[in-house]
């Protein structure tokens, strides 16, 4: 059955609000101590400072309600960072409305550890409430399908959102018979269980995610959970191929009719050439600051005999073929090696038809295990995606012969450049199947940010340094 809660649901709220805005006040004055430390400037004009904390609490508190919503741990950052920099620059709009002096060194440092200490303490604030066990909240799925088992994944997945899922309900199981729960582990409750009704979890965060032919039963659900007194209700709508992000809800004042603006970022010049500006900056930066490694390791594949770059013909955006580059990782008769392989082992023929992949490749060298294993091989793509024909992230390069493998995806694939990493890399790389990747793709390019992008690339690392998934 469901547990009871030590602390009752407003008493939890409150504690839990009132840290992180503790938690953001400590980050503002131990950031203007610290920038006037570092700078050997005396802090002056407290009082604009104190209005900027005034406006933050204000936006963070009561228009975004960043202190009671709970979010993702990139969406909260994200949030934050442009609250930030909005606050930033009011801050130097004040010094020149009022034609006072700022000294810029001590202004740039105040807001960059203001922007990093907030991150981090709010971090901290809830990690020591989840020790607490403050910083959960008791969490409740109506739903048994899949809708409610992705869900719950996801809410599993954000453990800094502190949503602890008890269960899922179910109505459908009137007649005695039982199913598995979505999730193992996890207890799927009926309605007719004795003790379980609308009323004994009218205090937990309630998340209705039904299937699409069980719609017509949402409306059921939140009339009788918010006569229950439940004033938490999340409802995740089966809409597994629509694209999500960015997309706006609309409703008519006097009509019950629900309207989703959809939008297709990379369909926009703007977000193209956003796109393409990131990918040169930063492709430009690392191709000069690993300069010394590109030299070191050309020198030691080199030694092995053969070219120590090679490329493979891939298929880019618009179904335009071009040579995706990698350090070499295998013997020079390679692809005599393959046909051999495949021609006498069955086994192997039919992984390479399924994913052109061998987990236990014959033809990679014991260096250049090492460079797929960290992904070291890839390196040389930073050239594609200078010159214009990768992306640092996109859907996964593919051979001519994969692209029927995506069936009606093939579009979505099409319309971006291929990337150096993706979202198939940080859930899993080469653990992932085939249908899976395409699938993640696909996502990726209905729902493209640079945002997005950004926090792709940061998971990668932590990915390629732990070799997950990586052969």
């Amino acid at each position: 059955m469901l547990k009871s809660q030590s602390l009752n649901s407003k008493k939890r709220r409150r504690i839990q609000s009132w840290s992180l805005c503790v938690s953001d006040l400590l980050s503002f004055m131990f950031s203007v101590v610290i920038a006037s430390f570092l700078t050997i400037t005396t802090a002056t004009n407290l009082n604009v400072i104190g209005l900027l904390v005034l406006l933050w609490f204000l936006w963070m508190g009561f228009v975004m309600k960043r202190y009671t919503r709970r979010t993702s741990l990139w969406d909260e950052l994200h949030y934050t960072l442009q609250g930030i920099m909005t606050l930033a620059l009011i801050h130097l709009a004040l010094f020149k409305i009022f034609h006072q002096q700022i000294n810029i060194a001590w202004w740039i440092t105040t807001w960059f550890f203001i922007g990093t200490l907030i991150h981090l303490l709010r971090q901290l604030t809830k990690r020591i409430l989840l020790k607490l066990h403050v910083w959960q909240i008791p969490t409740i799925i109506i739903g048994d399908g899949e809708n409610a088992k992705n869900a719950c994944l996801a809410l599993k997945s954000e453990k800094m959102a502190g949503f602890e899922v008890q269960g899922f309900i179910s109505k459908s199981h009137l007649n005695g018979s039982r199913v598995e729960a979505p999730v193992a582990g996890i207890p799927l409750l009926c309605m007719s269980d004795q003790g379980c009704s609308v009323n004994a979890f009218a205090e937990f965060h309630s998340v209705i995610a039904l299937e699409s032919n069980e719609s017509n039963e949402i409306e059921s659900w939140v009339r009788q959970l918010t006569l229950a007194g439940s004033n938490d209700i999340l409802v995740i709508p089966s809409l597994p191929s629509l694209p999500l992000y960015g997309m706006e809800i609309k409703h008519f004042f006097t009509h019950e009719a629900l309207m989703i603006r959809l939008h297709n970022n990379l369909a926009y010049c703007s977000s193209n050439v956003l796109k393409r500006y990131f990918d040169i900056i930063v492709s430009t930066l690392l191709l000069i600051l690993l300069s010394p490694l590109f030299a070191f390791l050309i020198l030691k594949i080199t030694r092995d005999s053969g070219p120590a770059i090679f490329g493979h013909i891939r298929i880019g955006q618009n179904r335009k073929p071009f040579k995706c580059l990698k350090f070499r990782t295998m013997v020079c008769n390679a692809e005599h090696i393959l046909t051999e392989l495949l021609d006498t082992d069955a086994e192997a023929r039919t992984e390479w038809e399924q994913c052109y992949k061998l987990k236990n490749d014959p033809r990679i060298t014991f260096f250049g295990n090492l460079l797929r294993k960290t992904s070291l091989d890839e390196l040389p793509q930073l050239w594609n995606v200078l010159k214009g024909e990768m992306s640092l992230v996109g859907p996964r390069p593919v051979i001519k012969d994969e692209l029927e493998l995506y069936g009606n995806d093939v579009d979505y694939y099409l319309m971006a450049k291929p990337g150096m990493t993706g979202i198939w890399q940080i859930s899993g790389r080469n653990n992932v199947d085939y249908n899976t990747r395409v699938k993640m793709d696909s996502w990726y390019v209905k729902n493209w940010s640079l945002w997005s992008d950004i926090v792709i690339l940061l998971k990668t690392i932590p990915i390629v340094f732990c070799k997950k998934g990586a052969y």
